[in-house]
């Protein structure tokens, strides 16, 4: 079987009003494949996918989930094809002409990550910096449970399929990316390139960067805390490494903020109220933050 320089990966539903761009985003670079998931669309995206199929003989290569949602069907993907490096898209996100000109010769057996782009319109984007996870250690970024999004990671060929090992009870991909890469990795680097354009919809419930209200931070910390102990029972190999992030979400679950304030500190109270009341500040602190690293 051929190997090739990268391949990207799409678990679609229902996303027939953005998946040509898509697609086509990452085919406008040549060295590159795509595999596609798709879970039981009802609208026009299988249509589209089959009609680009046609168009890119040989760069498409598509496979069928039964409603199971994303994480399962992440979780079900069989036949890869090979490749160097793995990337993940959704479907209604799309690169940007800097992954046309991105061609740097990737070391073997090291992840990589870059930096995002918020894309709300054409005409309204900023930059979504990831943390500085290359300076500390393994053990420090499991028991911290510092998480990039999927979209954030290069991943080489000998770890692929430990990504798509995702323990039953994971209820986001997220989560379980960033643990593996910690844990199996034997190095991390940062890649100077930033492609991915990732789009804010107005309906988002765990992706939109920018609600705020106690029932959205309550949705957002149950989902960790589950995919958590999904992960402490399923995999022995964290070990005590997950106690810490346990505990604290257990404490964060309660949504009661002088206990937070007294189990976790000071820093971790006002994380917490400004998840809840002021988002938008919250996250422009996080930017300024990265940027000054």
């Amino acid at each position: 079987m051929q190997t090739n320089k990268l391949c990207v990966i799409m678990v679609v539903r229902n996303e027939g009003r953005y998946i040509e761009e898509a697609i086509n985003s990452v085919l406008s670079k040549p060295d590159v494949i795509i595999y596609i998931v798709d879970d039981n669309s009802t609208d026009n995206t299988l249509e589209k996918i089959l009609e680009l199929k046609r168009q890119f003989e040989g760069r498409i290569i598509y496979a069928k989930n039964q409603l199971n949602g994303k994480v399962e069907a992440y979780r079900n993907i069989k036949n890869l094809p090979k490749a160097n490096y793995y990337l993940f898209l959704d479907g209604d996100d799309f690169f940007s002409d800097d992954w046309v000109r991105f061609d740097e010769n990737l070391k073997p057996n090291c992840v990589f990550y870059h930096d995002l782009t918020l894309f709300y319109s054409s005409t309204h984007y900023e930059r979504l910096p990831s943390p500085d996870i290359s300076r500390q250690s393994p053990e420090t970024l499991i028991r911290s449970l510092v998480l990039l999004p999927k979209a954030s990671w290069l991943v080489p060929q000998n770890l692929i399929l430990n990504y798509l090992d995702i323990p039953k009870g994971v209820l986001f991909e997220d989560i379980w990316f960033s643990l593996v890469t910690y844990k199996f990795a034997s190095k991390i680097e940062k890649l100077n390139h930033q492609w991915y354009m990732y789009r804010q919809h107005e309906d988002q419930v765990f992706g939109k960067q920018n609600q705020k209200g106690k029932a959205i931070l309550e949705y957002r910390t149950q989902r960790i805390l589950n995919s958590l102990e999904a992960i402490a029972v399923a995999r022995e190999a964290f070990g005590e490494e997950l106690t810490e992030p346990l505990k604290k979400f257990r404490i964060l679950i309660t949504m009661k903020p002088l206990l937070i304030l007294v189990k976790l500190g000071v820093r971790e109270f006002i994380v917490f109220l400004l998840k809840i009341r002021f988002p938008i500040m919250l996250l422009k602190i996080k930017r300024l933050m990265r940027r000054q690293k």
